[in-house]
């Protein structure tokens, strides 16, 4: 299981191992100006989850998730990204 760790070491269940990595495949196929999507997904690191959360807000809303468990985990991840600190970051740990 994959969990998402923010810098004040808070902690959210993500998806298994195969859910990340469905996750991560869909990432890499976006438009290349989804930087810091992109970045998370090859990394599994965050330093502004801001923008992480603008981002995954955008590609939610404008490209085609068509797998369902994929799309639930980056709902997932959207409604806990982004809660208005910059200066927070993420880490999807085991």
């Amino acid at each position: 299981m994959k969990h998402l760790q923010f810098s004040d070491g808070t902690q959210f269940s993500l998806a298994s191992g195969g859910g990340w990595s469905d996750v991560c495949a869909w990432v890499e196929g976006l438009p290349k100006h989804y930087y810091a999507l992109k970045e998370f997904a090859r990394t599994g690191a965050c330093e502004d989850t801001l923008q992480l959360h603008n981002e995954l807000g955008e590609a939610l809303d404008t490209e085609q998730v068509l797998d369902a468990d994929v799309e639930d985990v980056l709902e997932r991840l959207y409604s806990t990204l982004g809660v208005g600190d910059s200066d927070e970051t993420a880490t999807v740990v085991m």
